[in-house]
């Protein structure tokens, strides 16, 4: 994000937007996948999650660096108890260590670490999910582009319109907007 943002990259693939982000970079008219952002928990926690933040005040909640979360749970930060981690494996490493009671994180990338860490029959996902989260291409606001993104979108536009997209998304197992 900061390469991009600087000008020293000229794409960033797949953030979410956010007004925040927008003051930095230039979006993608289309986004190319969506995420369900939802709250990971351990299968023995009594834990309960219905949408109302009320219900998981005061307890520590696992947030990835960088990550966008949507307006809504960005709205409720202030009063929640958040712990930054770097990464995924580190979060679901901590709930299985209990120094977490709840992962916010995306399913496509949570699940195949729950996999690779052997815990998918320990740590479960709560409904309702958080978010839906679209994830864009990304351009740079500090160096003239020569309208790659104009053309871009233009090519995007011309994949979704020919399937290429769906195609592209069935093979990968992500899901499109």
């Amino acid at each position: 994000q900061k390469m991009v943002e600087s000008g020293r990259a000229d794409i960033l693939i797949g953030p979410y937007k956010s007004a925040e982000r927008e003051k930095r970079f230039v979006f993608s008219a289309q986004p190319f996948y969506r995420d369900s952002i939802v709250f990971f928990h351990l299968r023995s926690s009594t834990l309960q999650w219905n949408g109302d933040y009320q219900q998981v005040l005061g307890r520590r909640i696992g947030v990835v660096r960088g990550w966008a979360y949507g307006e809504h749970f960005d709205s409720q930060r202030e009063q929640l108890e958040l712990i930054t981690l770097a990464s995924v494996e580190n979060g679901l490493k901590m709930l299985r260590a209990g120094r977490l009671d709840m992962l916010a994180s995306n399913q496509r990338n949570t699940l195949p670490v729950l996999a690779a860490l052997g815990l998918s029959s320990t740590v479960s996902q709560l409904t309702p999910q958080i978010d839906q989260q679209d994830g864009y291409f990304a351009f740079t606001r500090h160096i003239d582009l020569a309208g790659l993104p104009l053309d871009f979108d233009r090519e995007f536009a011309q994949m979704i319109e020919q399937g290429r997209l769906a195609a592209l998304a069935t093979d990968w197992q992500v899901e499109v907007p």
